[in-house]
């Protein structure tokens, strides 16, 4: 039997000491992964990356106008967009969705929403690199022109009814982070802490 493609990390950046998430599982496109991983000032292990494991084209799309299986190597860095329920079919053994008191807990440690944007973002002083590459309805998409502006990851959490849980939103026009309560069945990229 052939040995299945691995997708490798992003490139390291040049000041941070990264773990690694392998992940061995082949996926719909016969794809296995490594990922980045970074332990954080808050002392938990995060994903340095989004999780990018395809499923099927009704639970892990792309940001661009791709829909069906993506391009891995087109859309390496940028991970998928999962709905809440599809991304707990798919977690890698001893990884899991952060809480919401987990993503609180992160910014705290990094000066509050403010301060942390600035230290979590792409580039910034954290390592941790988080994208800003907003979220997705389906078979909407997003141009390119609006990448950048905010960027939308799940948390465990979920809202009252059980129909909604709680989205974590880094707004680049306010340099600020938010806590959103939004429907399961939109697509938002993940990133995934050591359980």
């Amino acid at each position: 039997m052939e040995r299945p493609e691995r997708l490798v990390p992003l490139a390291p950046r040049d000041g941070f000491t990264y773990g690694t998430l392998q992940d061995d599982r082949p996926d719909q496109r016969g794809l296995t992964f490594s990922y980045r991983t970074l332990k954080l000032k808050d002392n938990r292990e995060w994903m340095a990356e989004n999780f990018t494991f395809y499923i099927a084209e009704n639970k892990s799309i792309t940001w661009n106008t791709e829909y069906g299986a993506p391009n891995a190597t087109r859309n390496k860095g940028f991970g998928l967009f999962y709905t809440w329920e599809a991304i707990h079919e798919v977690l890698p053994t001893g990884w899991r969705l952060p809480t919401l008191d987990e993503w609180n807990n992160l910014f705290q440690s990094y000066g509050g929403p403010s301060s942390a944007f600035d230290a979590l973002v792409r580039g910034g002083t954290s390592g941790m690199d988080l994208q800003l590459l907003s979220w997705r309805a389906g078979r909407q998409y997003l141009k390119s022109e609006q990448l950048g502006n905010e960027g939308c990851f799940w948390s465990d959490s979920e809202g009252r009814d059980n129909r909604a849980a709680a989205k974590i939103l880094l707004d680049r026009p306010g340099n600020t982070i938010k806590i959103e309560y939004v429907m399961k069945d939109i697509f938002l990229n993940v990133r995934l802490i050591k359980a």
